[in-house]
Parts: structure tokens; C-alpha cells; sequence
């Protein structure tokens, strides 16, 4: 399911909740979002996430990728903002070889491994 519409440079003021929605692909201009709480895209089927996500992405709080089935994280993550931490856990083909290069704005650090019972 993919959304149907785009976001463009949406300014959210508290949080973005799209979860446990089978959710499989995200549009382009989800790029430029400001949120300022928590932007959750948890427990969803993305197996990848567009190759601009991330490039002006700013995120107030956390952003929560965890129980999808990515395989890893697009190059505009380099530049996305995330004042707490970015989820990944629970995405089979996400190690730390995957995402700790080049995310120097994510102030909280990054949630890696397949137990989601546990922070």
C-alpha cells in the first residue's frame, strides 16, 4: 500500500503515527518532513525507503523504522536530523554495517537487533 498523496515540506507539530498499517512503500516528498515529537513507521511491510528519504528530514524526537523489512537505509539519511534515537530493530537485513556509517545527526544513536522487548 502506498500513500496516496505526497508531503512535500509538511511542518507536523507533535508526532506522525503510521503503524501496523501493512504500509510497503513511502512517496518521495516524505524527504522534507519536520516533526517535532515522534515519527513512527513501525511494524509495517517497507522494504526499502526512497532514495531522498532523509535528505531534509527533521525529526524532534525519535524516528521508529523497527518491525519492517528493510535491507538497509537510503544515502539521505546522511543528512536527516533525529533529536532522540532511530528504531531499526526487528529489520532481518539491518546490521551495524549497514547504518552506522554517515548519520552524525542522530543525537540518540541507533536501535539495532531483532528483540523489540527491550531498549
Amino acid at each position: 500500500s502506498i500513500l496516496p498523496f505526497g508531503f512535500g515540506s509538511v511542518s507536523v507539530g507533535r508526532d506522525l503515527r503510521i503503524f501496523e498499517t501493512e504500509l510497503r512503500d513511502l512517496p518521495d516528498s516524505m524527504a522534507g518532513l519536520q516533526i517535532g515529537g515522534y515519527f513512527v513507521l513501525a511494524s509495517n511491510q517497507l522494504t526499502s525507503l526512497p532514495p531522498s528519504f532523509g535528505s531534509q528530514l527533521w525529526v524532534g524526537e525519535s524516528l521508529n523504522l523497527s518491525g519492517n523489512l528493510l535491507s538497509g537505509l537510503p544515502d539521505g539519511m546522511a543528512t536527516a536530523t533525529v533529536g532522540g534515537v532511530v528504531d531499526l530493530r526487528a529489520n532481518p537485513a539491518i546490521t551495524s554495517d549497514t547504518v552506522l556509517v554517515g548519520m552524525p545527526h542522530v543525537l540518540g544513536g541507533v536501535l539495532l537487533g531483532q528483540d523489540l522487548n527491550h531498549r
